[in-house]
C-alpha cells in the first residue's frame, strides 16, 4: 500500500491523469485501518483454514487414540490462528 501511495503523489506531481487504485491484500491479518473492513488474503485463508480445521475436528473426535496437530501458514499468523479458533 505503501508504494501504490508513493507512485499515486509522483503522478499527481508529473500532472498525469493516471489513477492508482492499492486492494488490501495479506495472508497474515495484519493490516488494520478504520476503512479496510478485511483483506483479501486473510479472509480467504481464514475461511479455508476454518473449514479444514472443522473437517479434522470431526475425524478426531471418531478417533480417540490418534492426535491430530494442526499448523497454520503465515509470516506472523497470530491473526490467522485467532480468526480460525473463533
Amino acid at each position: 500500500m505503501s508504494s501504490a501511495c508513493y507512485l499515486s503523489e509522483y503522478l499527481v506531481q508529473k500532472g498525469s491523469e493516471v489513477r492508482i487504485i492499492g486492494v488490501p491484500t495479506t495472508v497474515d491479518g495484519n493490516m488494520k485501518h478504520g476503512f479496510i473492513e478485511a483483506t483479501v488474503g486473510f479472509d480467504s485463508a481464514s475461511k479455508v483454514f476454518s473449514q479444514l480445521t472443522g473437517n479434522i475436528f470431526t475425524d478426531a473426535a471418531s478417533s480417540i487414540k490418534y492426535w491430530y496437530l494442526i499448523r497454520v501458514m503465515g509470516k506472523d499468523p497470530s491473526h490467522l490462528v485467532l480468526e480460525c479458533a473463533l
